[in-house]
């Protein structure tokens, strides 16, 4: 779960990947001839991808578990209808025109089975839709210890640790307060871990057609390759 320390930080310097993956689902509805209709934001995060798909054109149901998450959202996309809710509890609405699930979204619910997830996606679009997500694999981080970021707003320190299909995340945030002092918070994430060519196939048996490995998300997200992947498909038209 994201507190709100960790959300803002999550928003400032993890924000441009929902940016760019919105570029790449707006272009996607756009060249399955949607110009208008509902898109769902699973794990929406901050609410960076709503506010872009809003302005796009489209409505938008964002879900996501932490308050603090859709709190945000509703700051910075009023018009998007929010609930909140996992993935595995999320009971979407009929004929969406798209879904996303940005930033490793399915790997953070450990209860869902992909295989059902992706067949009640399938059924929840309608013909042409779109289906947007990415997922992290064996290796997703190239070594195992602390990654520290040191920003004016407060200090970011991340242990990483790989166990067959499971990545655990050790998150320590020290947030900067207004008298000087630091505000200290630990948050531990745990992911599962899929193989990419399981995916695609994961996604065949669910129905989905016209089914993409992307590079990246829009023209300068960063790039997905061993340990990360990330993927475009279709409902059949």
């Amino acid at each position: 779960m994201y507190d709100a320390d960790l959300a803002a930080f999550h928003d400032a310097h993890a924000g441009h990947l929902a940016a760019e993956a919105a570029t790449t689902l707006v272009d996607e509805l756009a060249a399955a001839g949607h110009h208008e209709g509902v898109v769902v934001d699973l794990g929406c995060g901050s609410g960076i991808l709503a506010e872009i798909l809003i302005e796009s054109g489209y409505e938008v149901l964002a879900i996501d578990p932490s308050p603090a998450f859709l709190a945000m959202v509703r700051q910075r996309a009023p018009r998007a209808a929010r609930i909140q809710a996992t993935v595995a509890d999320a009971v979407l609405p009929d004929w969406l025109v798209g879904i996303a699930c940005v930033g490793e979204v399915l790997s953070y619910d450990l209860t869902i089975d992909l295989d059902t997830t992706l067949e009640s996606f399938q059924r929840a679009l309608r013909p042409g839709g779109v289906l947007l997500f990415d997922v992290p694999g064996p290796g997703r981080h190239a070594e195992e210890g602390w990654a520290v970021h040191d920003e004016r707003e407060g200090f970011l320190a991340m242990r990483t640790e790989e166990s067959g299909f499971r990545l655990h995340r050790h998150i320590t945030m020290f947030s900067a307060m207004t008298d000087g002092a630091y505000r200290r918070s630990d948050t531990d994430h745990e992911l599962r871990l899929y193989i990419g060519d399981d995916v695609r196939t994961a996604l065949v048996r669910a129905g989905f057609t016209g089914i993409r490995t992307l590079e990246r998300y829009g023209a300068s997200g960063p790039a997905f390759g061993e340990g990360w992947a990330g993927f475009l498909a279709q409902r059949p038209a």
